[in-house]
C-alpha cells in the first residue's frame, strides 16, 4: 500500500488495484456466506407468508410438505428429495467460486 502510495497513486488506485484484489476471495466468501443464510432462512418468510402454497420459501415450504401428512409424520423420502433440491443453488454457487474460497484458505496466515 505504501510503496503504491510512493510510486504515485493515488488512494483510489490504492484501493482499487491493491486493497480489492487482496480482499477478493473474503467478499466473496461473504457474499456466498450471505445467500446461504437467505436462502436457508425459515423465520422470517414463516411469518409473514401464508399463502398461497406456491409462494412459501424453500424451507418454509418443506415443512409444509412434512407437516401435511397429519402430525408432522410425513412423507420423509419426499421431503429429503426437497432438501436436495434446495442445496442445488447453493452449491452451484460453491463450484463457480471455489476457486477463491480454496485462495482465501491458504492465505490466511501468509504475511
Amino acid at each position: 500500500e505504501e510503496a503504491a502510495m510512493v510510486e504515485g497513486a493515488s488512494r483510489f488506485q490504492v484501493f482499487f488495484f491493491v486493497v480489492l484484489p487482496n480482499a477478493k476471495p473474503a467478499l466473496i466468501v461473504n457474499a456466498i456466506m450471505a445467500f446461504q443464510g437467505a436462502w436457508n432462512d425459515f423465520f422470517w418468510p414463516f411469518v409473514l407468508i401464508t399463502s398461497p402454497p406456491s409462494a412459501l420459501a424453500v424451507p418454509v415450504g418443506l415443512l409444509s410438505l412434512r407437516q401435511s401428512y397429519g402430525a408432522g409424520q410425513g412423507d420423509w423420502s419426499l421431503v429429503l428429495a426437497g432438501a436436495f433440491i434446495s442445496i442445488i443453488p447453493v452449491l452451484v454457487m460453491f463450484i463457480m467460486f471455489q476457486r477463491y474460497i480454496v485462495q482465501n484458505q491458504t492465505s490466511v496466515g501468509v504475511k
